[in-house]
């Protein structure tokens, strides 16, 4: 972001790669947990919040909605977990030649008229891609309406997570092309067990991290600052 105070192009560049949204600031939402206020009569997403909820969680929902039922006096609130699809399921995921296949399959058997059919395909083929997209970083490119209620303090982290998971996203790319090449040149047949250890490497390496490995990478960090940013001899 300093640089591009430098470069009088780069925020041009930057809003342009962001898929034409002009002014672009990521949405995020952390949390276990959901509260949100529906219109009663549309039954659209009027505000949505999370948290982490833990023990207290019926608690802190309670008082979420209760502060917040002033400024939505109308709206039916819900309250529940956040779900998503395990990472088994992208993991392992169908080919997208044969996802095409069942939206085509699935469309044809509705009996609707083609231009129907073409309307209802396009749908298809949004939801299965923001479906996928909700795994990582990708997840800014969904477009979702400005609905209140996402993070509006810690501007550093919100900032900070944004650029590392593109820059993280990037060089996954490219990293996937090489352990493609790398998988290539092992042949399963005479080195299986080699192969089968490159091929949960190149897993393990490619895939999001959870709640977990973040709580690992925390501890890491503290240890390494115990341990030799706070050690006084490494000052001599």
């Amino acid at each position: 972001m300093r640089e591009m105070r430098d470069n009088p192009g780069a925020i041009e560049k930057y809003r342009s790669a962001m898929g034409r949204v002009y002014n672009y600031f990521p949405h995020v939402r952390r949390g276990t947990h959901y509260v949100r206020a529906l219109d009663q009569k549309t039954g659209e997403t009027l505000y949505r919040r999370h948290f982490y909820g833990g023990v207290a969680g019926d608690l802190r929902a309670a008082r979420m909605m209760r502060e917040l039922k002033p400024q939505y006096p109308s709206a039916r609130w819900e309250y529940g977990k956040v779900q998503g699809l395990p990472e088994d399921v992208y993991d392992h995921a169908i080919p997208v030649d044969a996802m095409e296949q069942v939206i085509n399959a699935a469309v044809a058997r509705t009996g609707a008229d083609d231009k129907a059919q073409g309307a209802l395909r396009t749908l298809l083929h949004q939801s299965v891609s923001d479906v996928l997209k909700t795994r990582g970083w990708m997840r800014h490119a969904i477009k979702r309406k400005d609905v209140p209620g996402f993070e509006t303090e810690d501007i550093e982290r919100i900032l900070w997570e944004h650029k590392s998971g593109l820059y993280g996203w990037l060089s996954k790319m490219d990293a996937a092309r090489g352990f493609i090449d790398a998988l290539y040149e092992i042949d399963a047949t005479s080195q299986p067990r080699l192969y089968g250890y490159a091929a949960r490497y190149v897993q393990d390496m490619l895939r999001n991290s959870d709640r977990v490995d973040q709580l690992v990478q925390d501890v890491k960090s503290l240890m390494f600052l115990k341990y030799l940013a706070g050690n006084l001899k490494t000052a001599r």
